[in-house]
């Protein structure tokens, strides 16, 4: 492995940590973000090193053998995508919104440079955690610094900032004008750091990186007033109870060892209490968050609506988001942004089915207009069933539940050593998370997923699972 190739994985990690939807960054070719410029340029350096070796095909690049079944479900829902994509050409939709849903889900094609690369002779996975550590540091940073702008800044001067914060990075914050806090998308990320932050805690070895990220990480998660974020937390914690007591009763048999009963017991205990408090804490914020949210606004400006403009253009941009603020059941666009959004994405979803039986099995095509929105909806299995229909759910399903899977298998032969439970929890999280977020669908879920499925459950990074040691 060439020093280039470091440094390219480094950056190409750091950017799909803290880079929330891949434009904070905002360099882009085309229709093609700096996320996808790098994605591309890691397959063509990839695709160098497998020429050079003049074996096009070896189990050293594709883990034929120790990843067949990964192999299987990423190439086949790669494929399968690919033909959702010319059954959205074939229906007529904008071939460049086709184009752009194909480049989100073809991110899984990572796994294969990433299953060679991450490797404790290549791209060690304690290089992968520090750098997620450093990602979830600067999103803190970020975020709880606009959240504490919201709080101490005058209201004209944070119009100004908000404005200018918007043109900066515009389509990536989202603002809930009658409350303080921001949602930035590399929340997602965050989100898995706070997790695994909160395994180690209960693990009892957690460095003091990992105690900051979770209690400012929490901290950053409760200004978003995102009540989906604070539910997959609540649904982490219900699983890591549930696999603590699996762990100790069923697997390990630990608590029945009599020389050690007493303290096995107490350990057990100690974990449960702190689990428990942890799932109260989160019940409190959740009421607390949704009692601030009646009547609730988001703004976000969509990228394609964000312009240069000068001093004149943005006074008035500054004033239209003062009188955007003073309506409860408008958004941006003058249509309610309430949870009555995703009742009629639902409708609309439906219709969409209805309209050709066929739509049920294999979908409608990439590039499909739900509900008015070409971009996704927050219901990602939802926007999932109607772009690829049963066969596409399936699929999907199956490349998200693999992880249990191969967490079952290597539990069956004892060889669970280099499995790290945190990152089966955030898995856990993901698929509750998925349902009220565009998030598995797009580069930001698939990237977690895909190093989930190369670094947390394959035998030939078992000793560089060491720095994750459970």
């Amino acid at each position: 492995m060439t020093k280039f190739e470091k440094v390219l994985l480094s950056i190409f990690f750091l950017e799909l940590f803290a880079g929330g939807g891949g434009r904070l960054i905002n360099i882009s070719v085309g229709p093609l973000s700096v996320r996808m410029i790098l994605f591309i340029v890691l397959m063509i350096v990839y695709g160098a090193r497998v020429l050079m070796t003049r074996k096009i095909v070896t189990t050293e690049h594709f883990y034929l053998k120790q990843y067949k079944l990964s192999t299987i479900l990423i190439s086949g829902i790669v494929f399968y995508c690919l033909l959702s994509a010319i059954i959205g050409v074939a229906y007529g939709h904008p071939k460049g919104v086709v184009v752009n849903d194909f480049l989100r889900v073809a991110y899984f094609v990572s796994f294969f440079p990433l299953a060679y690369y991450i490797s404790n002779n290549r791209f060690k996975i304690k290089w992968v955690k520090s750098i997620f550590d450093v990602a979830a540091l600067f999103i803190i940073v970020f975020t709880l610094s606009i959240d504490m702008a919201s709080i101490f800044m005058q209201k004209d001067v944070y119009w100004k900032f908000y404005s200018w914060i918007n043109e900066l990075i515009p389509g990536e914050l989202v603002f809930r004008l009658n409350a303080t806090g921001v949602f930035y998308k590399g929340h997602y990320f965050l989100f898995f750091a706070v997790v695994f932050a909160l395994y180690k805690i209960i693990r009892g070895n957690s460095t003091l990186v990992e105690k900051v990220v979770f209690f400012l990480g929490m901290t950053s998660i409760y200004f978003t007033r995102a009540r989906g974020l604070i539910l997959a937390l609540v649904f982490v914690v219900l699983f890591l109870i549930f696999y603590s007591l699996i762990e100790a009763f069923f697997v390990k048999k630990k608590i029945f060892k009599k020389p050690d009963f007493i303290l096995n017991i107490k350990k057990l205990s100690q974990k449960l209490v702190l689990m428990l408090v942890v799932l109260a804490s989160l019940f409190l914020i959740y009421f607390s968050i949704s009692s601030t949210r009646a009547g609730d606004v988001q703004t976000e400006i969509p990228q394609t609506e964000i312009k240069k403009t000068d001093k004149k253009t943005s006074n008035e941009m500054t004033k239209k988001e003062k009188k955007k603020a003073d309506k409860s059941n408008i958004d941006s666009e003058g249509k309610p942004y309430t949870g009555d959004i995703r009742v009629y994405f639902i409708k609309d979803s439906l219709r969409i089915l209805n309209s050709r039986p066929i739509n049920w099995l294999v979908g409608n095509g990439y590039g499909t207009e739900i509900g008015g929105r070409l971009t996704g909806i927050e219901i990602s299995f939802l926007d999932i069933l109607v772009e690829q229909g049963i066969i596409g759910v399936l699929l999907w399903l199956l490349v998200s539940l693999a992880p249990f899977y191969f967490y079952y298998g290597f539990q069956r032969k004892g060889e669970s050593s280099y499995l790290n439970v945190g990152l089966l929890a955030g898995i856990a999280g993901m698929l509750l998370l998925t349902n009220t977020n565009p998030f598995i669908n797009s580069p930001i879920g698939i990237g977690f997923l895909v190093i989930v499925l190369v670094i947390g459950f394959n035998r030939p990074v078992e000793h560089a699972m060491r720095g994750l040691k459970k």
